[in-house]
């Protein structure tokens, strides 16, 4: 069975996107009061948003991330912003293998979008050959390796989230081994554990875990693992206004010093059909 390092594309790579566009700003504001981190235009970290946690609600950002398809993902830019998502709440986020990423979005008015900083997850999913083999670890110690994966994304990076110019307070901007106090945020939680649903063909895992994921029920039928956690910083982005917008998130730009990573958000009039179905989970 092979030993596996959980899991490159959480690490850096699907999270922190690159971008080289910045915005043409000298200074950002801050858009929080530093006493409570209450960011207007973010949903309070100890809040609920459609009923559901902040934890929640990192759970389903890994079980959206995990229902596509590598060949129609957004996360990949081989689909649009729209593939697969709810009416509600999009989720966004990085591009598996790093490198320049920069993606414009069309975007339903009263929709709001998840974005994580940084994260990482951890289950017992592994190839030994060509089957599929348990590694059987407690959910203590998969909690341990997905929080010392998530460190390893976000020490000494000085990720930040910049919406429309304006700074989301509270992020660990300064995380560093020497301070651990520097990588707490009110932001960073932990998953509950959840269950995720990948395709037969052409899944996430394959290069995650190896190629026994290639329709691993041997049936043409979606695989579901159990028993994930994860570990992450996220936001709750209230939805925007009719217009156009930028988020910026991730570490800094050589040349700007501004995040690299670059949404820029367009939100339509209307609510309108995407070339997508889009997908209507429960919780709505």
């Amino acid at each position: 069975m092979k030993t596996k390092t959980k899991h490159p594309f959480t690490r850096n790579s699907l999270l922190i996107l690159t971008a080289s566009l910045a915005l043409l700003l000298n200074s950002t504001a801050s858009i929080a009061d530093h006493d409570n981190f209450e960011n207007h235009g973010i949903v309070p970290p100890q809040a609920k948003y459609r009923g559901l946690t902040y934890s929640e609600w990192a759970a389903e950002w890994f079980k959206y991330a995990f229902s596509l398809p590598l060949s129609h993902h957004p996360f990949f830019d081989t689909a649009d912003c729209s593939a697969g998502q709810a009416e509600d709440v999009w989720f966004i986020g990085g591009r598996l293998g790093g490198g320049k990423a920069e993606r414009d979005c069309t975007v339903p008015p009263d929709t709001a979008l998840f974005l994580p900083l940084s994260n990482a997850w951890w289950d017992n999913e592994g190839c030994d050959g060509d089957a599929i083999k348990k590694l059987g670890f407690s959910e203590a110690k998969l909690r341990s390796l997905a929080q010392a994966d998530f460190m390893s994304t976000i020490l000494n990076r000085h990720a930040r989230i910049i919406i429309d110019g304006l700074e989301v307070e509270g992020m660990p901007t300064n995380c560093s081994t020497a301070s651990p106090a520097s990588c707490e945020s009110p932001y960073r939680v932990q998953t509950p554990v959840f269950d995720y649903t990948s395709p037969a063909f052409d899944s996430v895992l394959i290069p995650v875990n190896g190629s026994c994921y290639n329709d691993p029920n041997n049936n043409g039928k979606p695989y579901t693992a159990t028993g994930a956690v994860a570990e992450g910083v996220q936001v709750m982005i209230e939805p925007l206004r009719v217009g156009k917008h930028t988020i910026q998130f991730g570490p800094p730009d050589s040349v700007t010093g501004l995040p690299r990573s670059r949404y820029n958000i367009t939100v339509s009039k209307e609510k309108h059909e995407h070339e997508h179905e889009h997908e209507k989970r429960g919780f709505h």
